[in-house]
């Protein structure tokens, strides 16, 4: 199935901001990322606060292959109905699952990912920074159904590739951006202080060959995974059968491999090397912070990696969101591995 005749038979309201809910626990979250064949990476994170589905934190991210990565967070009300963020940098739906732009004009700054994985990310001069790409369709929506055991997928939890092209200004250097990436959608309640660590992967191909995969384990020992490839036409249940290696704070080990096994049988390995992304923590249940929340025991770090993946020779990008409470991924001597 095509992504233009998905789009069609979707209610476009459902992929716009919800605004307020009737449930005063309910959060609304998008996530964007997308890298080029430069090596240019992108991460845009818009989330809502319990109790007013109008205020949002936004955290971006623009990675560089030399190492360097750009990040900012900000907090207040979307530039107009059609955007989730807020003025400084946003997502505005154009056309609902088919076209988004990301938008930032704000000061960025400047870091590594070995810097976000030591602690929270102190102030410092900010460098001008200013993005204008438009992600458009590349696949149809998946959906990879959620579940009363995990909350935090969020009751509406939607999918896609995308392919990304526009223009990012670093200081006075501008960057053509033309590459692939995946996004998400979600809402209801969400509070990941209850859970142990998870898995979000994906990846996306020039060809349009795309795989997704989801892993959840609880506290309690309880544990959900979801996968799915997409080889031409629709997306088809898979079975995740290794995921990825789990991280540290320093989004190591930096070579990955994914294994799925397709509805007929055939096992699928996928290998990738982290070249790019950024680093986020969760506290008090929801709200985004700048690198990893050391000292705050139940905070929720997300080394959010982009991957360059390798599926049966082709070269594609995604997520590799190997993610953990605080007291799960340090280990005795400072670090799990």
């Amino acid at each position: 199935m095509s992504a233009a005749r998905t789009a069609a038979l979707l209610d476009g309201a459902l992929d716009l901001p919800h605004g307020r809910f009737d449930d005063p626990l309910a959060v609304e979250n998008y996530q964007w990322l997308a890298m080029d064949g430069s090596g240019l990476g992108l991460i845009c994170h818009a989330g809502t606060y319990p109790g007013d589905g109008t205020l949002w934190h936004t955290l971006s991210a623009v990675s560089l292959p030399d190492g360097e990565v750009y990040v900012a967070k900000a907090v207040g009300r979307a530039p107009d109905p059609a955007s989730a963020g807020t003025s400084l940098h946003h997502l505005r739906c154009e056309d609902p699952f088919s076209r988004w732009r990301f938008c930032a004009d704000a000061g960025f700054q400047p870091t590594t990912l070995a810097e976000l994985g030591l602690g929270p990310l102190p102030d410092r001069p900010t460098v001008p920074l200013t993005v204008d790409v438009t992600f458009g369709a590349f696949g149809p929506v998946w959906n990879p159904r959620g579940s009363g055991a995990q909350p935090e997928w969020g009751s509406f939890h939607l999918e896609q590739p995308m392919r990304a092209q526009g223009t990012v200004t670093i200081g006075a250097t501008d960057h053509h951006f033309d590459g692939y990436g995946f996004r998400d959608h979600s809402r209801g309640q969400r509070d990941l202080r209850n859970v142990e660590h998870s898995f979000w992967c994906n990846g996306v191909f020039p060809s349009g060959r795309t795989f997704a995969s989801l892993q959840v384990t609880n506290l309690d020992g309880h544990r959900e995974s979801r996968a799915a490839i997409l080889d031409g036409g629709d997306f088809t249940d898979a079975t995740l059968l290794v995921p990825p290696a789990m991280s540290d704070p320093f989004h190591e080990p930096l070579d990955l491999t994914v294994t799925l096994r397709c509805g007929g049988g055939t096992e699928h390995r996928i290998n990738g090397r982290v070249s790019g992304g950024a680093t986020w923590s969760i506290v008090g249940g929801s709200e985004f912070c700048l690198g990893a929340a050391v000292g705050c025991p139940d905070a929720y770090l997300l080394p959010q990696s982009i991957v360059a993946w390798e599926w049966d020779g082709e070269r594609g990008y995604g997520l590799a969101d190997r993610c953990g409470r605080i007291d799960y991924l340090l280990g005795g001597n400072g670090v799990r591995r």
